[in-house]
């Protein structure tokens, strides 16, 4: 009893978690605080922490989740006064990691290449990083969709001289090849041009 009570001494005055606005590769470290946080308040009930924890998930899809499960559960109670609808701590945090958390690494690669963008990164460094998500997806063998992804993330000025030159090819690796090509041969012309002699 003296334990727990020099524990909660020292937790005292947890951080508030803040708010969860529904990224994947943010939910472990929020769940953690939100855990550690809810832990340290005295004597919550059931429903005092569900409508803590549900009320920090914030805008798009966790927001939509929060305030759904938010109105589901008040509204069982308003229905029934003696029912009790709200979840427990530990199937919150359940039902929570079961939306939110990211799967694993496979799933957590496809998510970032399908929004891979090279914007101004020099094109080695954009095939190399897109090639490892590649791998990292096991994709590597859908030879259409490592195209088509090729095709819509690299810099548009690469990809318009892949087709102006009629160099488009089916497979990923032969895509790469060639994008990496021409996109070294810009960046060559680019450096030479701006240089000053």
């Amino acid at each position: 009893m003296a334990e727990r009570e020099a524990e909660k001494e020292r937790f005292k005055g947890a951080a508030d978690p803040g708010t969860f606005d529904g990224t994947r590769t943010k939910f472990a470290e929020w769940r953690t605080r939100a855990k550690a946080w809810i832990r340290v308040q005295d004597n919550w009930s059931k429903s005092k922490v569900a409508i803590a924890v549900w009320t920090r998930l914030q805008g798009g899809r966790a927001g939509q989740f929060g305030m759904a499960r938010l109105q589901q559960c008040m509204d069982k109670e308003d229905e029934d006064p003696l029912s009790d609808p709200w979840p427990t701590t530990k199937a919150l945090f359940e039902e929570l990691t079961l939306r939110f958390q990211v799967i694993s690494e496979r799933d957590y690669a496809r998510h970032k290449i399908e929004n891979f963008k090279q914007g101004t990164m020099r094109v080695d460094d954009f095939m190399v990083e897109f090639e490892a998500l590649v791998a990292k997806s096991g994709i590597k063998d859908q030879e259409q969709t490592v195209v088509d992804l090729l095709e819509r993330n690299t810099n548009r000025e690469i990809i318009k001289e892949l087709f102006k030159q009629g160099r488009r090819k089916t497979t990923g690796d032969a895509t790469s090849t060639e994008i990496l090509q021409i996109g070294r041969s810009m960046e060559m012309f680019q450096y030479m041009t701006n240089s000053t002699w």
